[in-house]
């Protein structure tokens, strides 16, 4: 009897912890991709549905289908780009504006084009995580982006540096978005990791906008 005890509630320490784990990565995702008030807002019906499907207490299976629908939901939302259109996009083609952005200000609107563009884009926090200045998810790929807003070419220390953190965000791509570009030694790095390091300059962000 002791044994059948412990093998049960070892069994629940260890279904309760995949389920909070499985819990934190799914609202890490939710997060990631911009998508809180839909959790806000879904959350609470699969709960009503729930409750709903408990008062009118139909055939078993009946029960899978709230869990089901929301599961469903999700996954048409994951793979649905958020596309946020900027208020700033007449903006886009002057070049003097951008140059007069902060680097957080660039950062933002750098999002806001890729957004424009199919991708989902998130800044990170201003206090930076790593170097990487927004995560990116398109076709189901992982990207992290790396802004630097600098008058002058980037060098190679820099442009090393965020292929370092590839495997540290277990990305697929990694970019860099360099105003003026970046210098020959730093080009052929780049090219050296083509398709996984792109690069882009202003110009590329104009075009894209």
């Amino acid at each position: 009897m002791t044994y059948h005890k412990h093998r049960n509630f070892y069994g629940f320490i260890i279904a309760a912890v995949a389920i909070i784990r499985a819990l934190s990565r799914f609202i890490t995702a939710v997060t990631e991709r911009g998508r809180l008030i839909e959790l806000f807002i879904s959350t609470p019906i699969l709960i009503l549905a729930y409750y709903y499907v408990y008062q009118i207490n139909p055939p078993f299976p009946v029960y899978f289908m709230p869990i089901t629908a929301y599961v469903v939901y999700w996954g048409i939302l994951f793979g649905t780009p958020k596309v946020v259109h900027s208020s700033t996009e007449i903006h886009w083609q002057d070049e003097d504006w951008w140059w007069s952005l902060s680097g957080f200000e660039f950062e933002e609107e750098v999002a806001k084009v890729f957004r424009k563009n199919k991708y989902i884009a998130n800044v990170t926090r201003r206090t930076r995580d790593n170097g990487v200045d927004i995560i990116m998810y398109k076709d189901k790929k992982k990207i992290v982006v790396q802004c630097k807003h600098y008058k002058e070419e980037v060098g190679p220390e820099a442009v090393r540096a965020l292929w370092g953190v590839k495997d540290e965000f277990k990305a697929d791509i990694v970019i860099l978005v360099a105003s003026s570009g970046v210098t020959k030694t730093s080009m052929k790095f780049i090219n050296n990791k083509k398709p996984y390091y792109k690069m882009y300059t202003l110009s590329d962000i104009m075009r894209m906008a």
